[in-house]
């Protein structure tokens, strides 16, 4: 399977967008009008060839996370694994 990679960033009420499989962009930079909403979306499918069938931790990820964005306020993140 290739990996996956969607970026979606909503700010300043511009939502722009980017899709990558295996490092590669999938097309130019979207650009859209946004909805008043803000923040960014990132969704990753890893590449088996690459990682094989290693299963990555939520807990680890999750802690991870919290680590690098502690000083940060009015931050909200929501991590999201699907099998």
């Amino acid at each position: 399977m290739n990996s996956v990679l969607y970026i979606s960033v909503s700010r300043n009420g511009d939502q722009f967008q980017q899709d990558y499989i295996r490092g590669i962009a999938q097309h130019d930079l979207y650009m859209s009008d946004s909805a008043d909403t803000l923040g960014t979306e990132i969704i990753l499918k890893p590449d088996t060839v690459i990682f094989g069938d290693m299963a990555f931790s939520q807990e680890i990820l999750c802690d991870w996370i919290k680590e690098k964005s502690a000083d940060i306020g009015n931050l909200i993140i929501k991590v999201h694994c699907v099998e």
